[in-house]
């Protein structure tokens, strides 16, 4: 399901960007979408404009969300952007200071102060995601300007993509007031755990999430992976190259060398090699016994002495890093790989504790010392 996996890969494809993608895919959204409704309960979006797979997890993890946002503030600017360009027709265009005042109107009196220089840095962290995703263009000017002077205009224009960004619910949302709520509302009126409803967040928990993990032995996603392992990996395989592996407290979707959809871990870069150091190192130590683990095999860390193992480890492996990293100096370098981690949904913390999933036993790795010598020439 080549169609599929395009789907898969992108927020969207939109038409103006990749036309000969769009009609490609378009073709055979007939023949995907029964698939993807029947198992994982997703839409597909058909617009003139665009087409996009609504992509829902199964269970919200702390590590999912907008990575360019640093702020809740930056989310609450960013649904405000969405808000003001639900007023503007397609290719309409509006400058800059109209988007500020709108958004100082949305918040309480005060919250929004133009003059403080970390305000507008989040506005232009906002506006550079939503020119990522083509919800806007710029036609003059830079917003990069505004970071500096409160004054300064740029020129943009609304594509119309903007309306197709927030998902769309079956019920009411004003009855919606948590994370809960909205889980809920997913599978209004089915019972939960029941048939339909727990095949399609297993299947969206191993399709968007590193892994499943048991929580205790009656699991109920658990136990369904078990008894439909044959099945399920059935079904991924017609998406795309992988294997359904499943252990004695967690299963995995684990990609082809050559499958290229989504987020792949690792990445070719140095934080991607630091952190599989750095599990494998963690292995080592519960295997000789330093670190003990739980019956779902989870283990748990302080934080300030994980950062302390890290340190060490990436210090033994300096020479091995590119220049960049050498300077920063073993410290940040640790606090960006376990930010890595965490990101990735390997670790989660835990107040002043790391929790390490069983995934970290499953993938590690080292620097080879040919690699060293030829580093040291």
């Amino acid at each position: 399901m080549d169609a599929l996996q395009e789907l898969l890969k992108r927020k969207w494809i939109l038409r103006k960007e990749d036309p000969e993608l769009y009609n490609r895919v378009r073709d055979s959204v007939k023949e995907i979408r029964k698939f993807v409704q029947e198992k994982f309960g997703y839409m597909i979006i058909l617009t003139p404009y665009l087409i996009k797979l609504e992509k829902i997890p199964g269970y919200v993890e702390e590590w999912m969300g907008i990575q360019e946002f640093q702020s809740v503030q930056e989310y609450q600017m960013f649904c405000f952007v969405l808000l003001f360009l639900e007023s503007k027709e397609r290719e309409e265009q509006f400058v800059l200071s109209s988007l500020t005042e709108y958004i100082q109107m949305q918040f309480q009196e005060g919250v929004i102060d133009w003059t403080h220089f970390n305000t507008r840095r989040q506005l232009v962290r906002v506006l550079k995601y939503c020119l990522s995703i083509h919800i806007i263009e710029l036609d003059d000017g830079s917003e990069e300007g505004f970071i500096k002077n409160k004054d300064t205009e740029a020129l943009y224009e609304n594509t119309g993509y903007s309306r197709y960004v927030i998902r769309n619910f079956a019920h009411d949302i004003m009855d919606i007031h948590s994370l809960e709520d909205i889980k809920k509302s997913e599978w209004f009126s089915m019972e939960e755990d029941r048939g339909v409803v727990r095949r399609q967040r297993v299947y969206r928990r191993l399709l968007l999430s590193p892994g499943i993990y048991r929580t205790d032995k009656n699991d109920e996603d658990f136990v369904y992976v078990r008894h439909y392992y044959r099945q399920i990996e059935k079904d991924f395989q017609s998406i795309m190259p992988c294997d359904l592996h499943l252990h004695a407290s967690s299963s995995y979707i684990v990609l082809d060398e050559d499958c290229n959809v989504g987020t792949i871990f690792p990445s070719r870069n140095t934080i991607s090699d630091l952190v599989l150091v750095c599990m494998q190192q963690i292995t080592k130590k519960i295997k000789n016994g330093m670190l003990k683990v739980n019956e779902e095999e989870i283990t748990y860390i302080e934080k300030e002495l994980l950062l302390k193992w890290m340190r060490k480890w990436i210090k033994n492996n300096i020479a091995f890093l590119p220049k960049k990293y050498q300077d920063m100096g073993e410290s940040l370098v640790s606090e960006n790989v376990l930010d890595t981690m965490k990101n990735y949904g390997f670790v989660d913390e835990e107040e002043n504790r790391i929790k390490i999933n069983p995934i970290c036993g499953k993938i590690g790795g080292g620097f080879d010392v040919e690699v060293k010598r030829n580093v040291n020439k």
